[in-house]
């Protein structure tokens, strides 16, 4: 998004100053393809790794990390909110665009680890991780992009 931002001279997030009609996003694809980027990249992280070494997704954590994940992304988002509200961080994200950028790629990976965290734990003991990531990449996409139709 920065390197749109940037080439475009248009900003796509954009924080109103007065009474004007503001819009987040000119279209609404962009923001889905924008997080579906940012999965997409973790998941090819995430495969990689499993590629490379299998023995960290058979660990025994991960059957504890739903809640571990879901309790950090809690905690993460009350800080960043606390942050905003009460800190400088509307004049920061203001002057550095790309400071909000890097705190949406930190919630999305949190997410992601959430979601492959649940697949790891429903699924069955047979199932590789490969797989497994696979799953974790179509439910994230899918779950956010339900959410963004409902929107």
């Amino acid at each position: 998004m920065l390197l749109v931002e940037s080439l475009s001279g248009h900003r796509y997030f954009v924080i109103p100053q007065g009474s004007s009609e503001v819009t987040i996003f000119t279209s609404g694809l962009l923001p889905f393809l924008f997080v579906t980027v940012i999965i997409g990249c973790f998941y090819v992280i995430t495969y990689l790794e499993t590629k490379k070494n299998n023995r960290f997704f058979s660990s025994k954590v991960w059957n504890k990390m739903p809640a571990i994940s879901f309790a950090v992304l809690v905690i993460s988002i009350f800080q960043f909110m606390l942050f905003l509200l009460l800190g400088p961080g509307f004049e920061w994200i203001e002057e550095w665009r790309i400071l909000l950028y890097f705190s949406l790629c930190f919630f999305l990976f949190l997410y992601f680890i959430f979601i492959y965290s649940m697949v790891h734990k429903f699924s069955d003991s047979s199932t590789s991780a490969k797989k497994k990531v696979h799953y974790s990449f179509l439910w994230s996409n899918g779950l956010l992009f339900g959410a963004l139709f409902l929107i």
